[in-house]
């Protein structure tokens, strides 16, 4: 296993803070602060799912990299109007 940390953005590049980063397949998942930074650890072959309120989930694979950001995009599905 190898320790990942990370940065969880929206479009603009502003962090999310509460994002929620699971280890697909198993109930291990750690959320963002208020930095929007995560840590934790997966094993190599590992996929990381990536989602937060209102916004794509994305998926992105670990591979023998410790450092990952992910930018999310607004869902499609939620209207911009408030």
């Amino acid at each position: 296993a190898i320790s990942v940390t990370g940065r969880v953005t929206d479009s603009k590049g502003e962090p999310l803070e509460g994002a929620t980063i699971a280890v697909k397949g198993t109930n291990k998942a750690v959320k963002s602060d208020a930095n929007g930074i995560f840590s934790m650890v997966a094993e190599p072959n590992s996929i990381l799912v990536v989602s937060f309120v209102g916004f794509e989930s994305v998926e992105v694979g670990v591979g023998s990299r410790t450092n990952i950001t992910v930018q999310l995009k607004p869902s499609s599905t939620i209207s911009d109007e408030v």
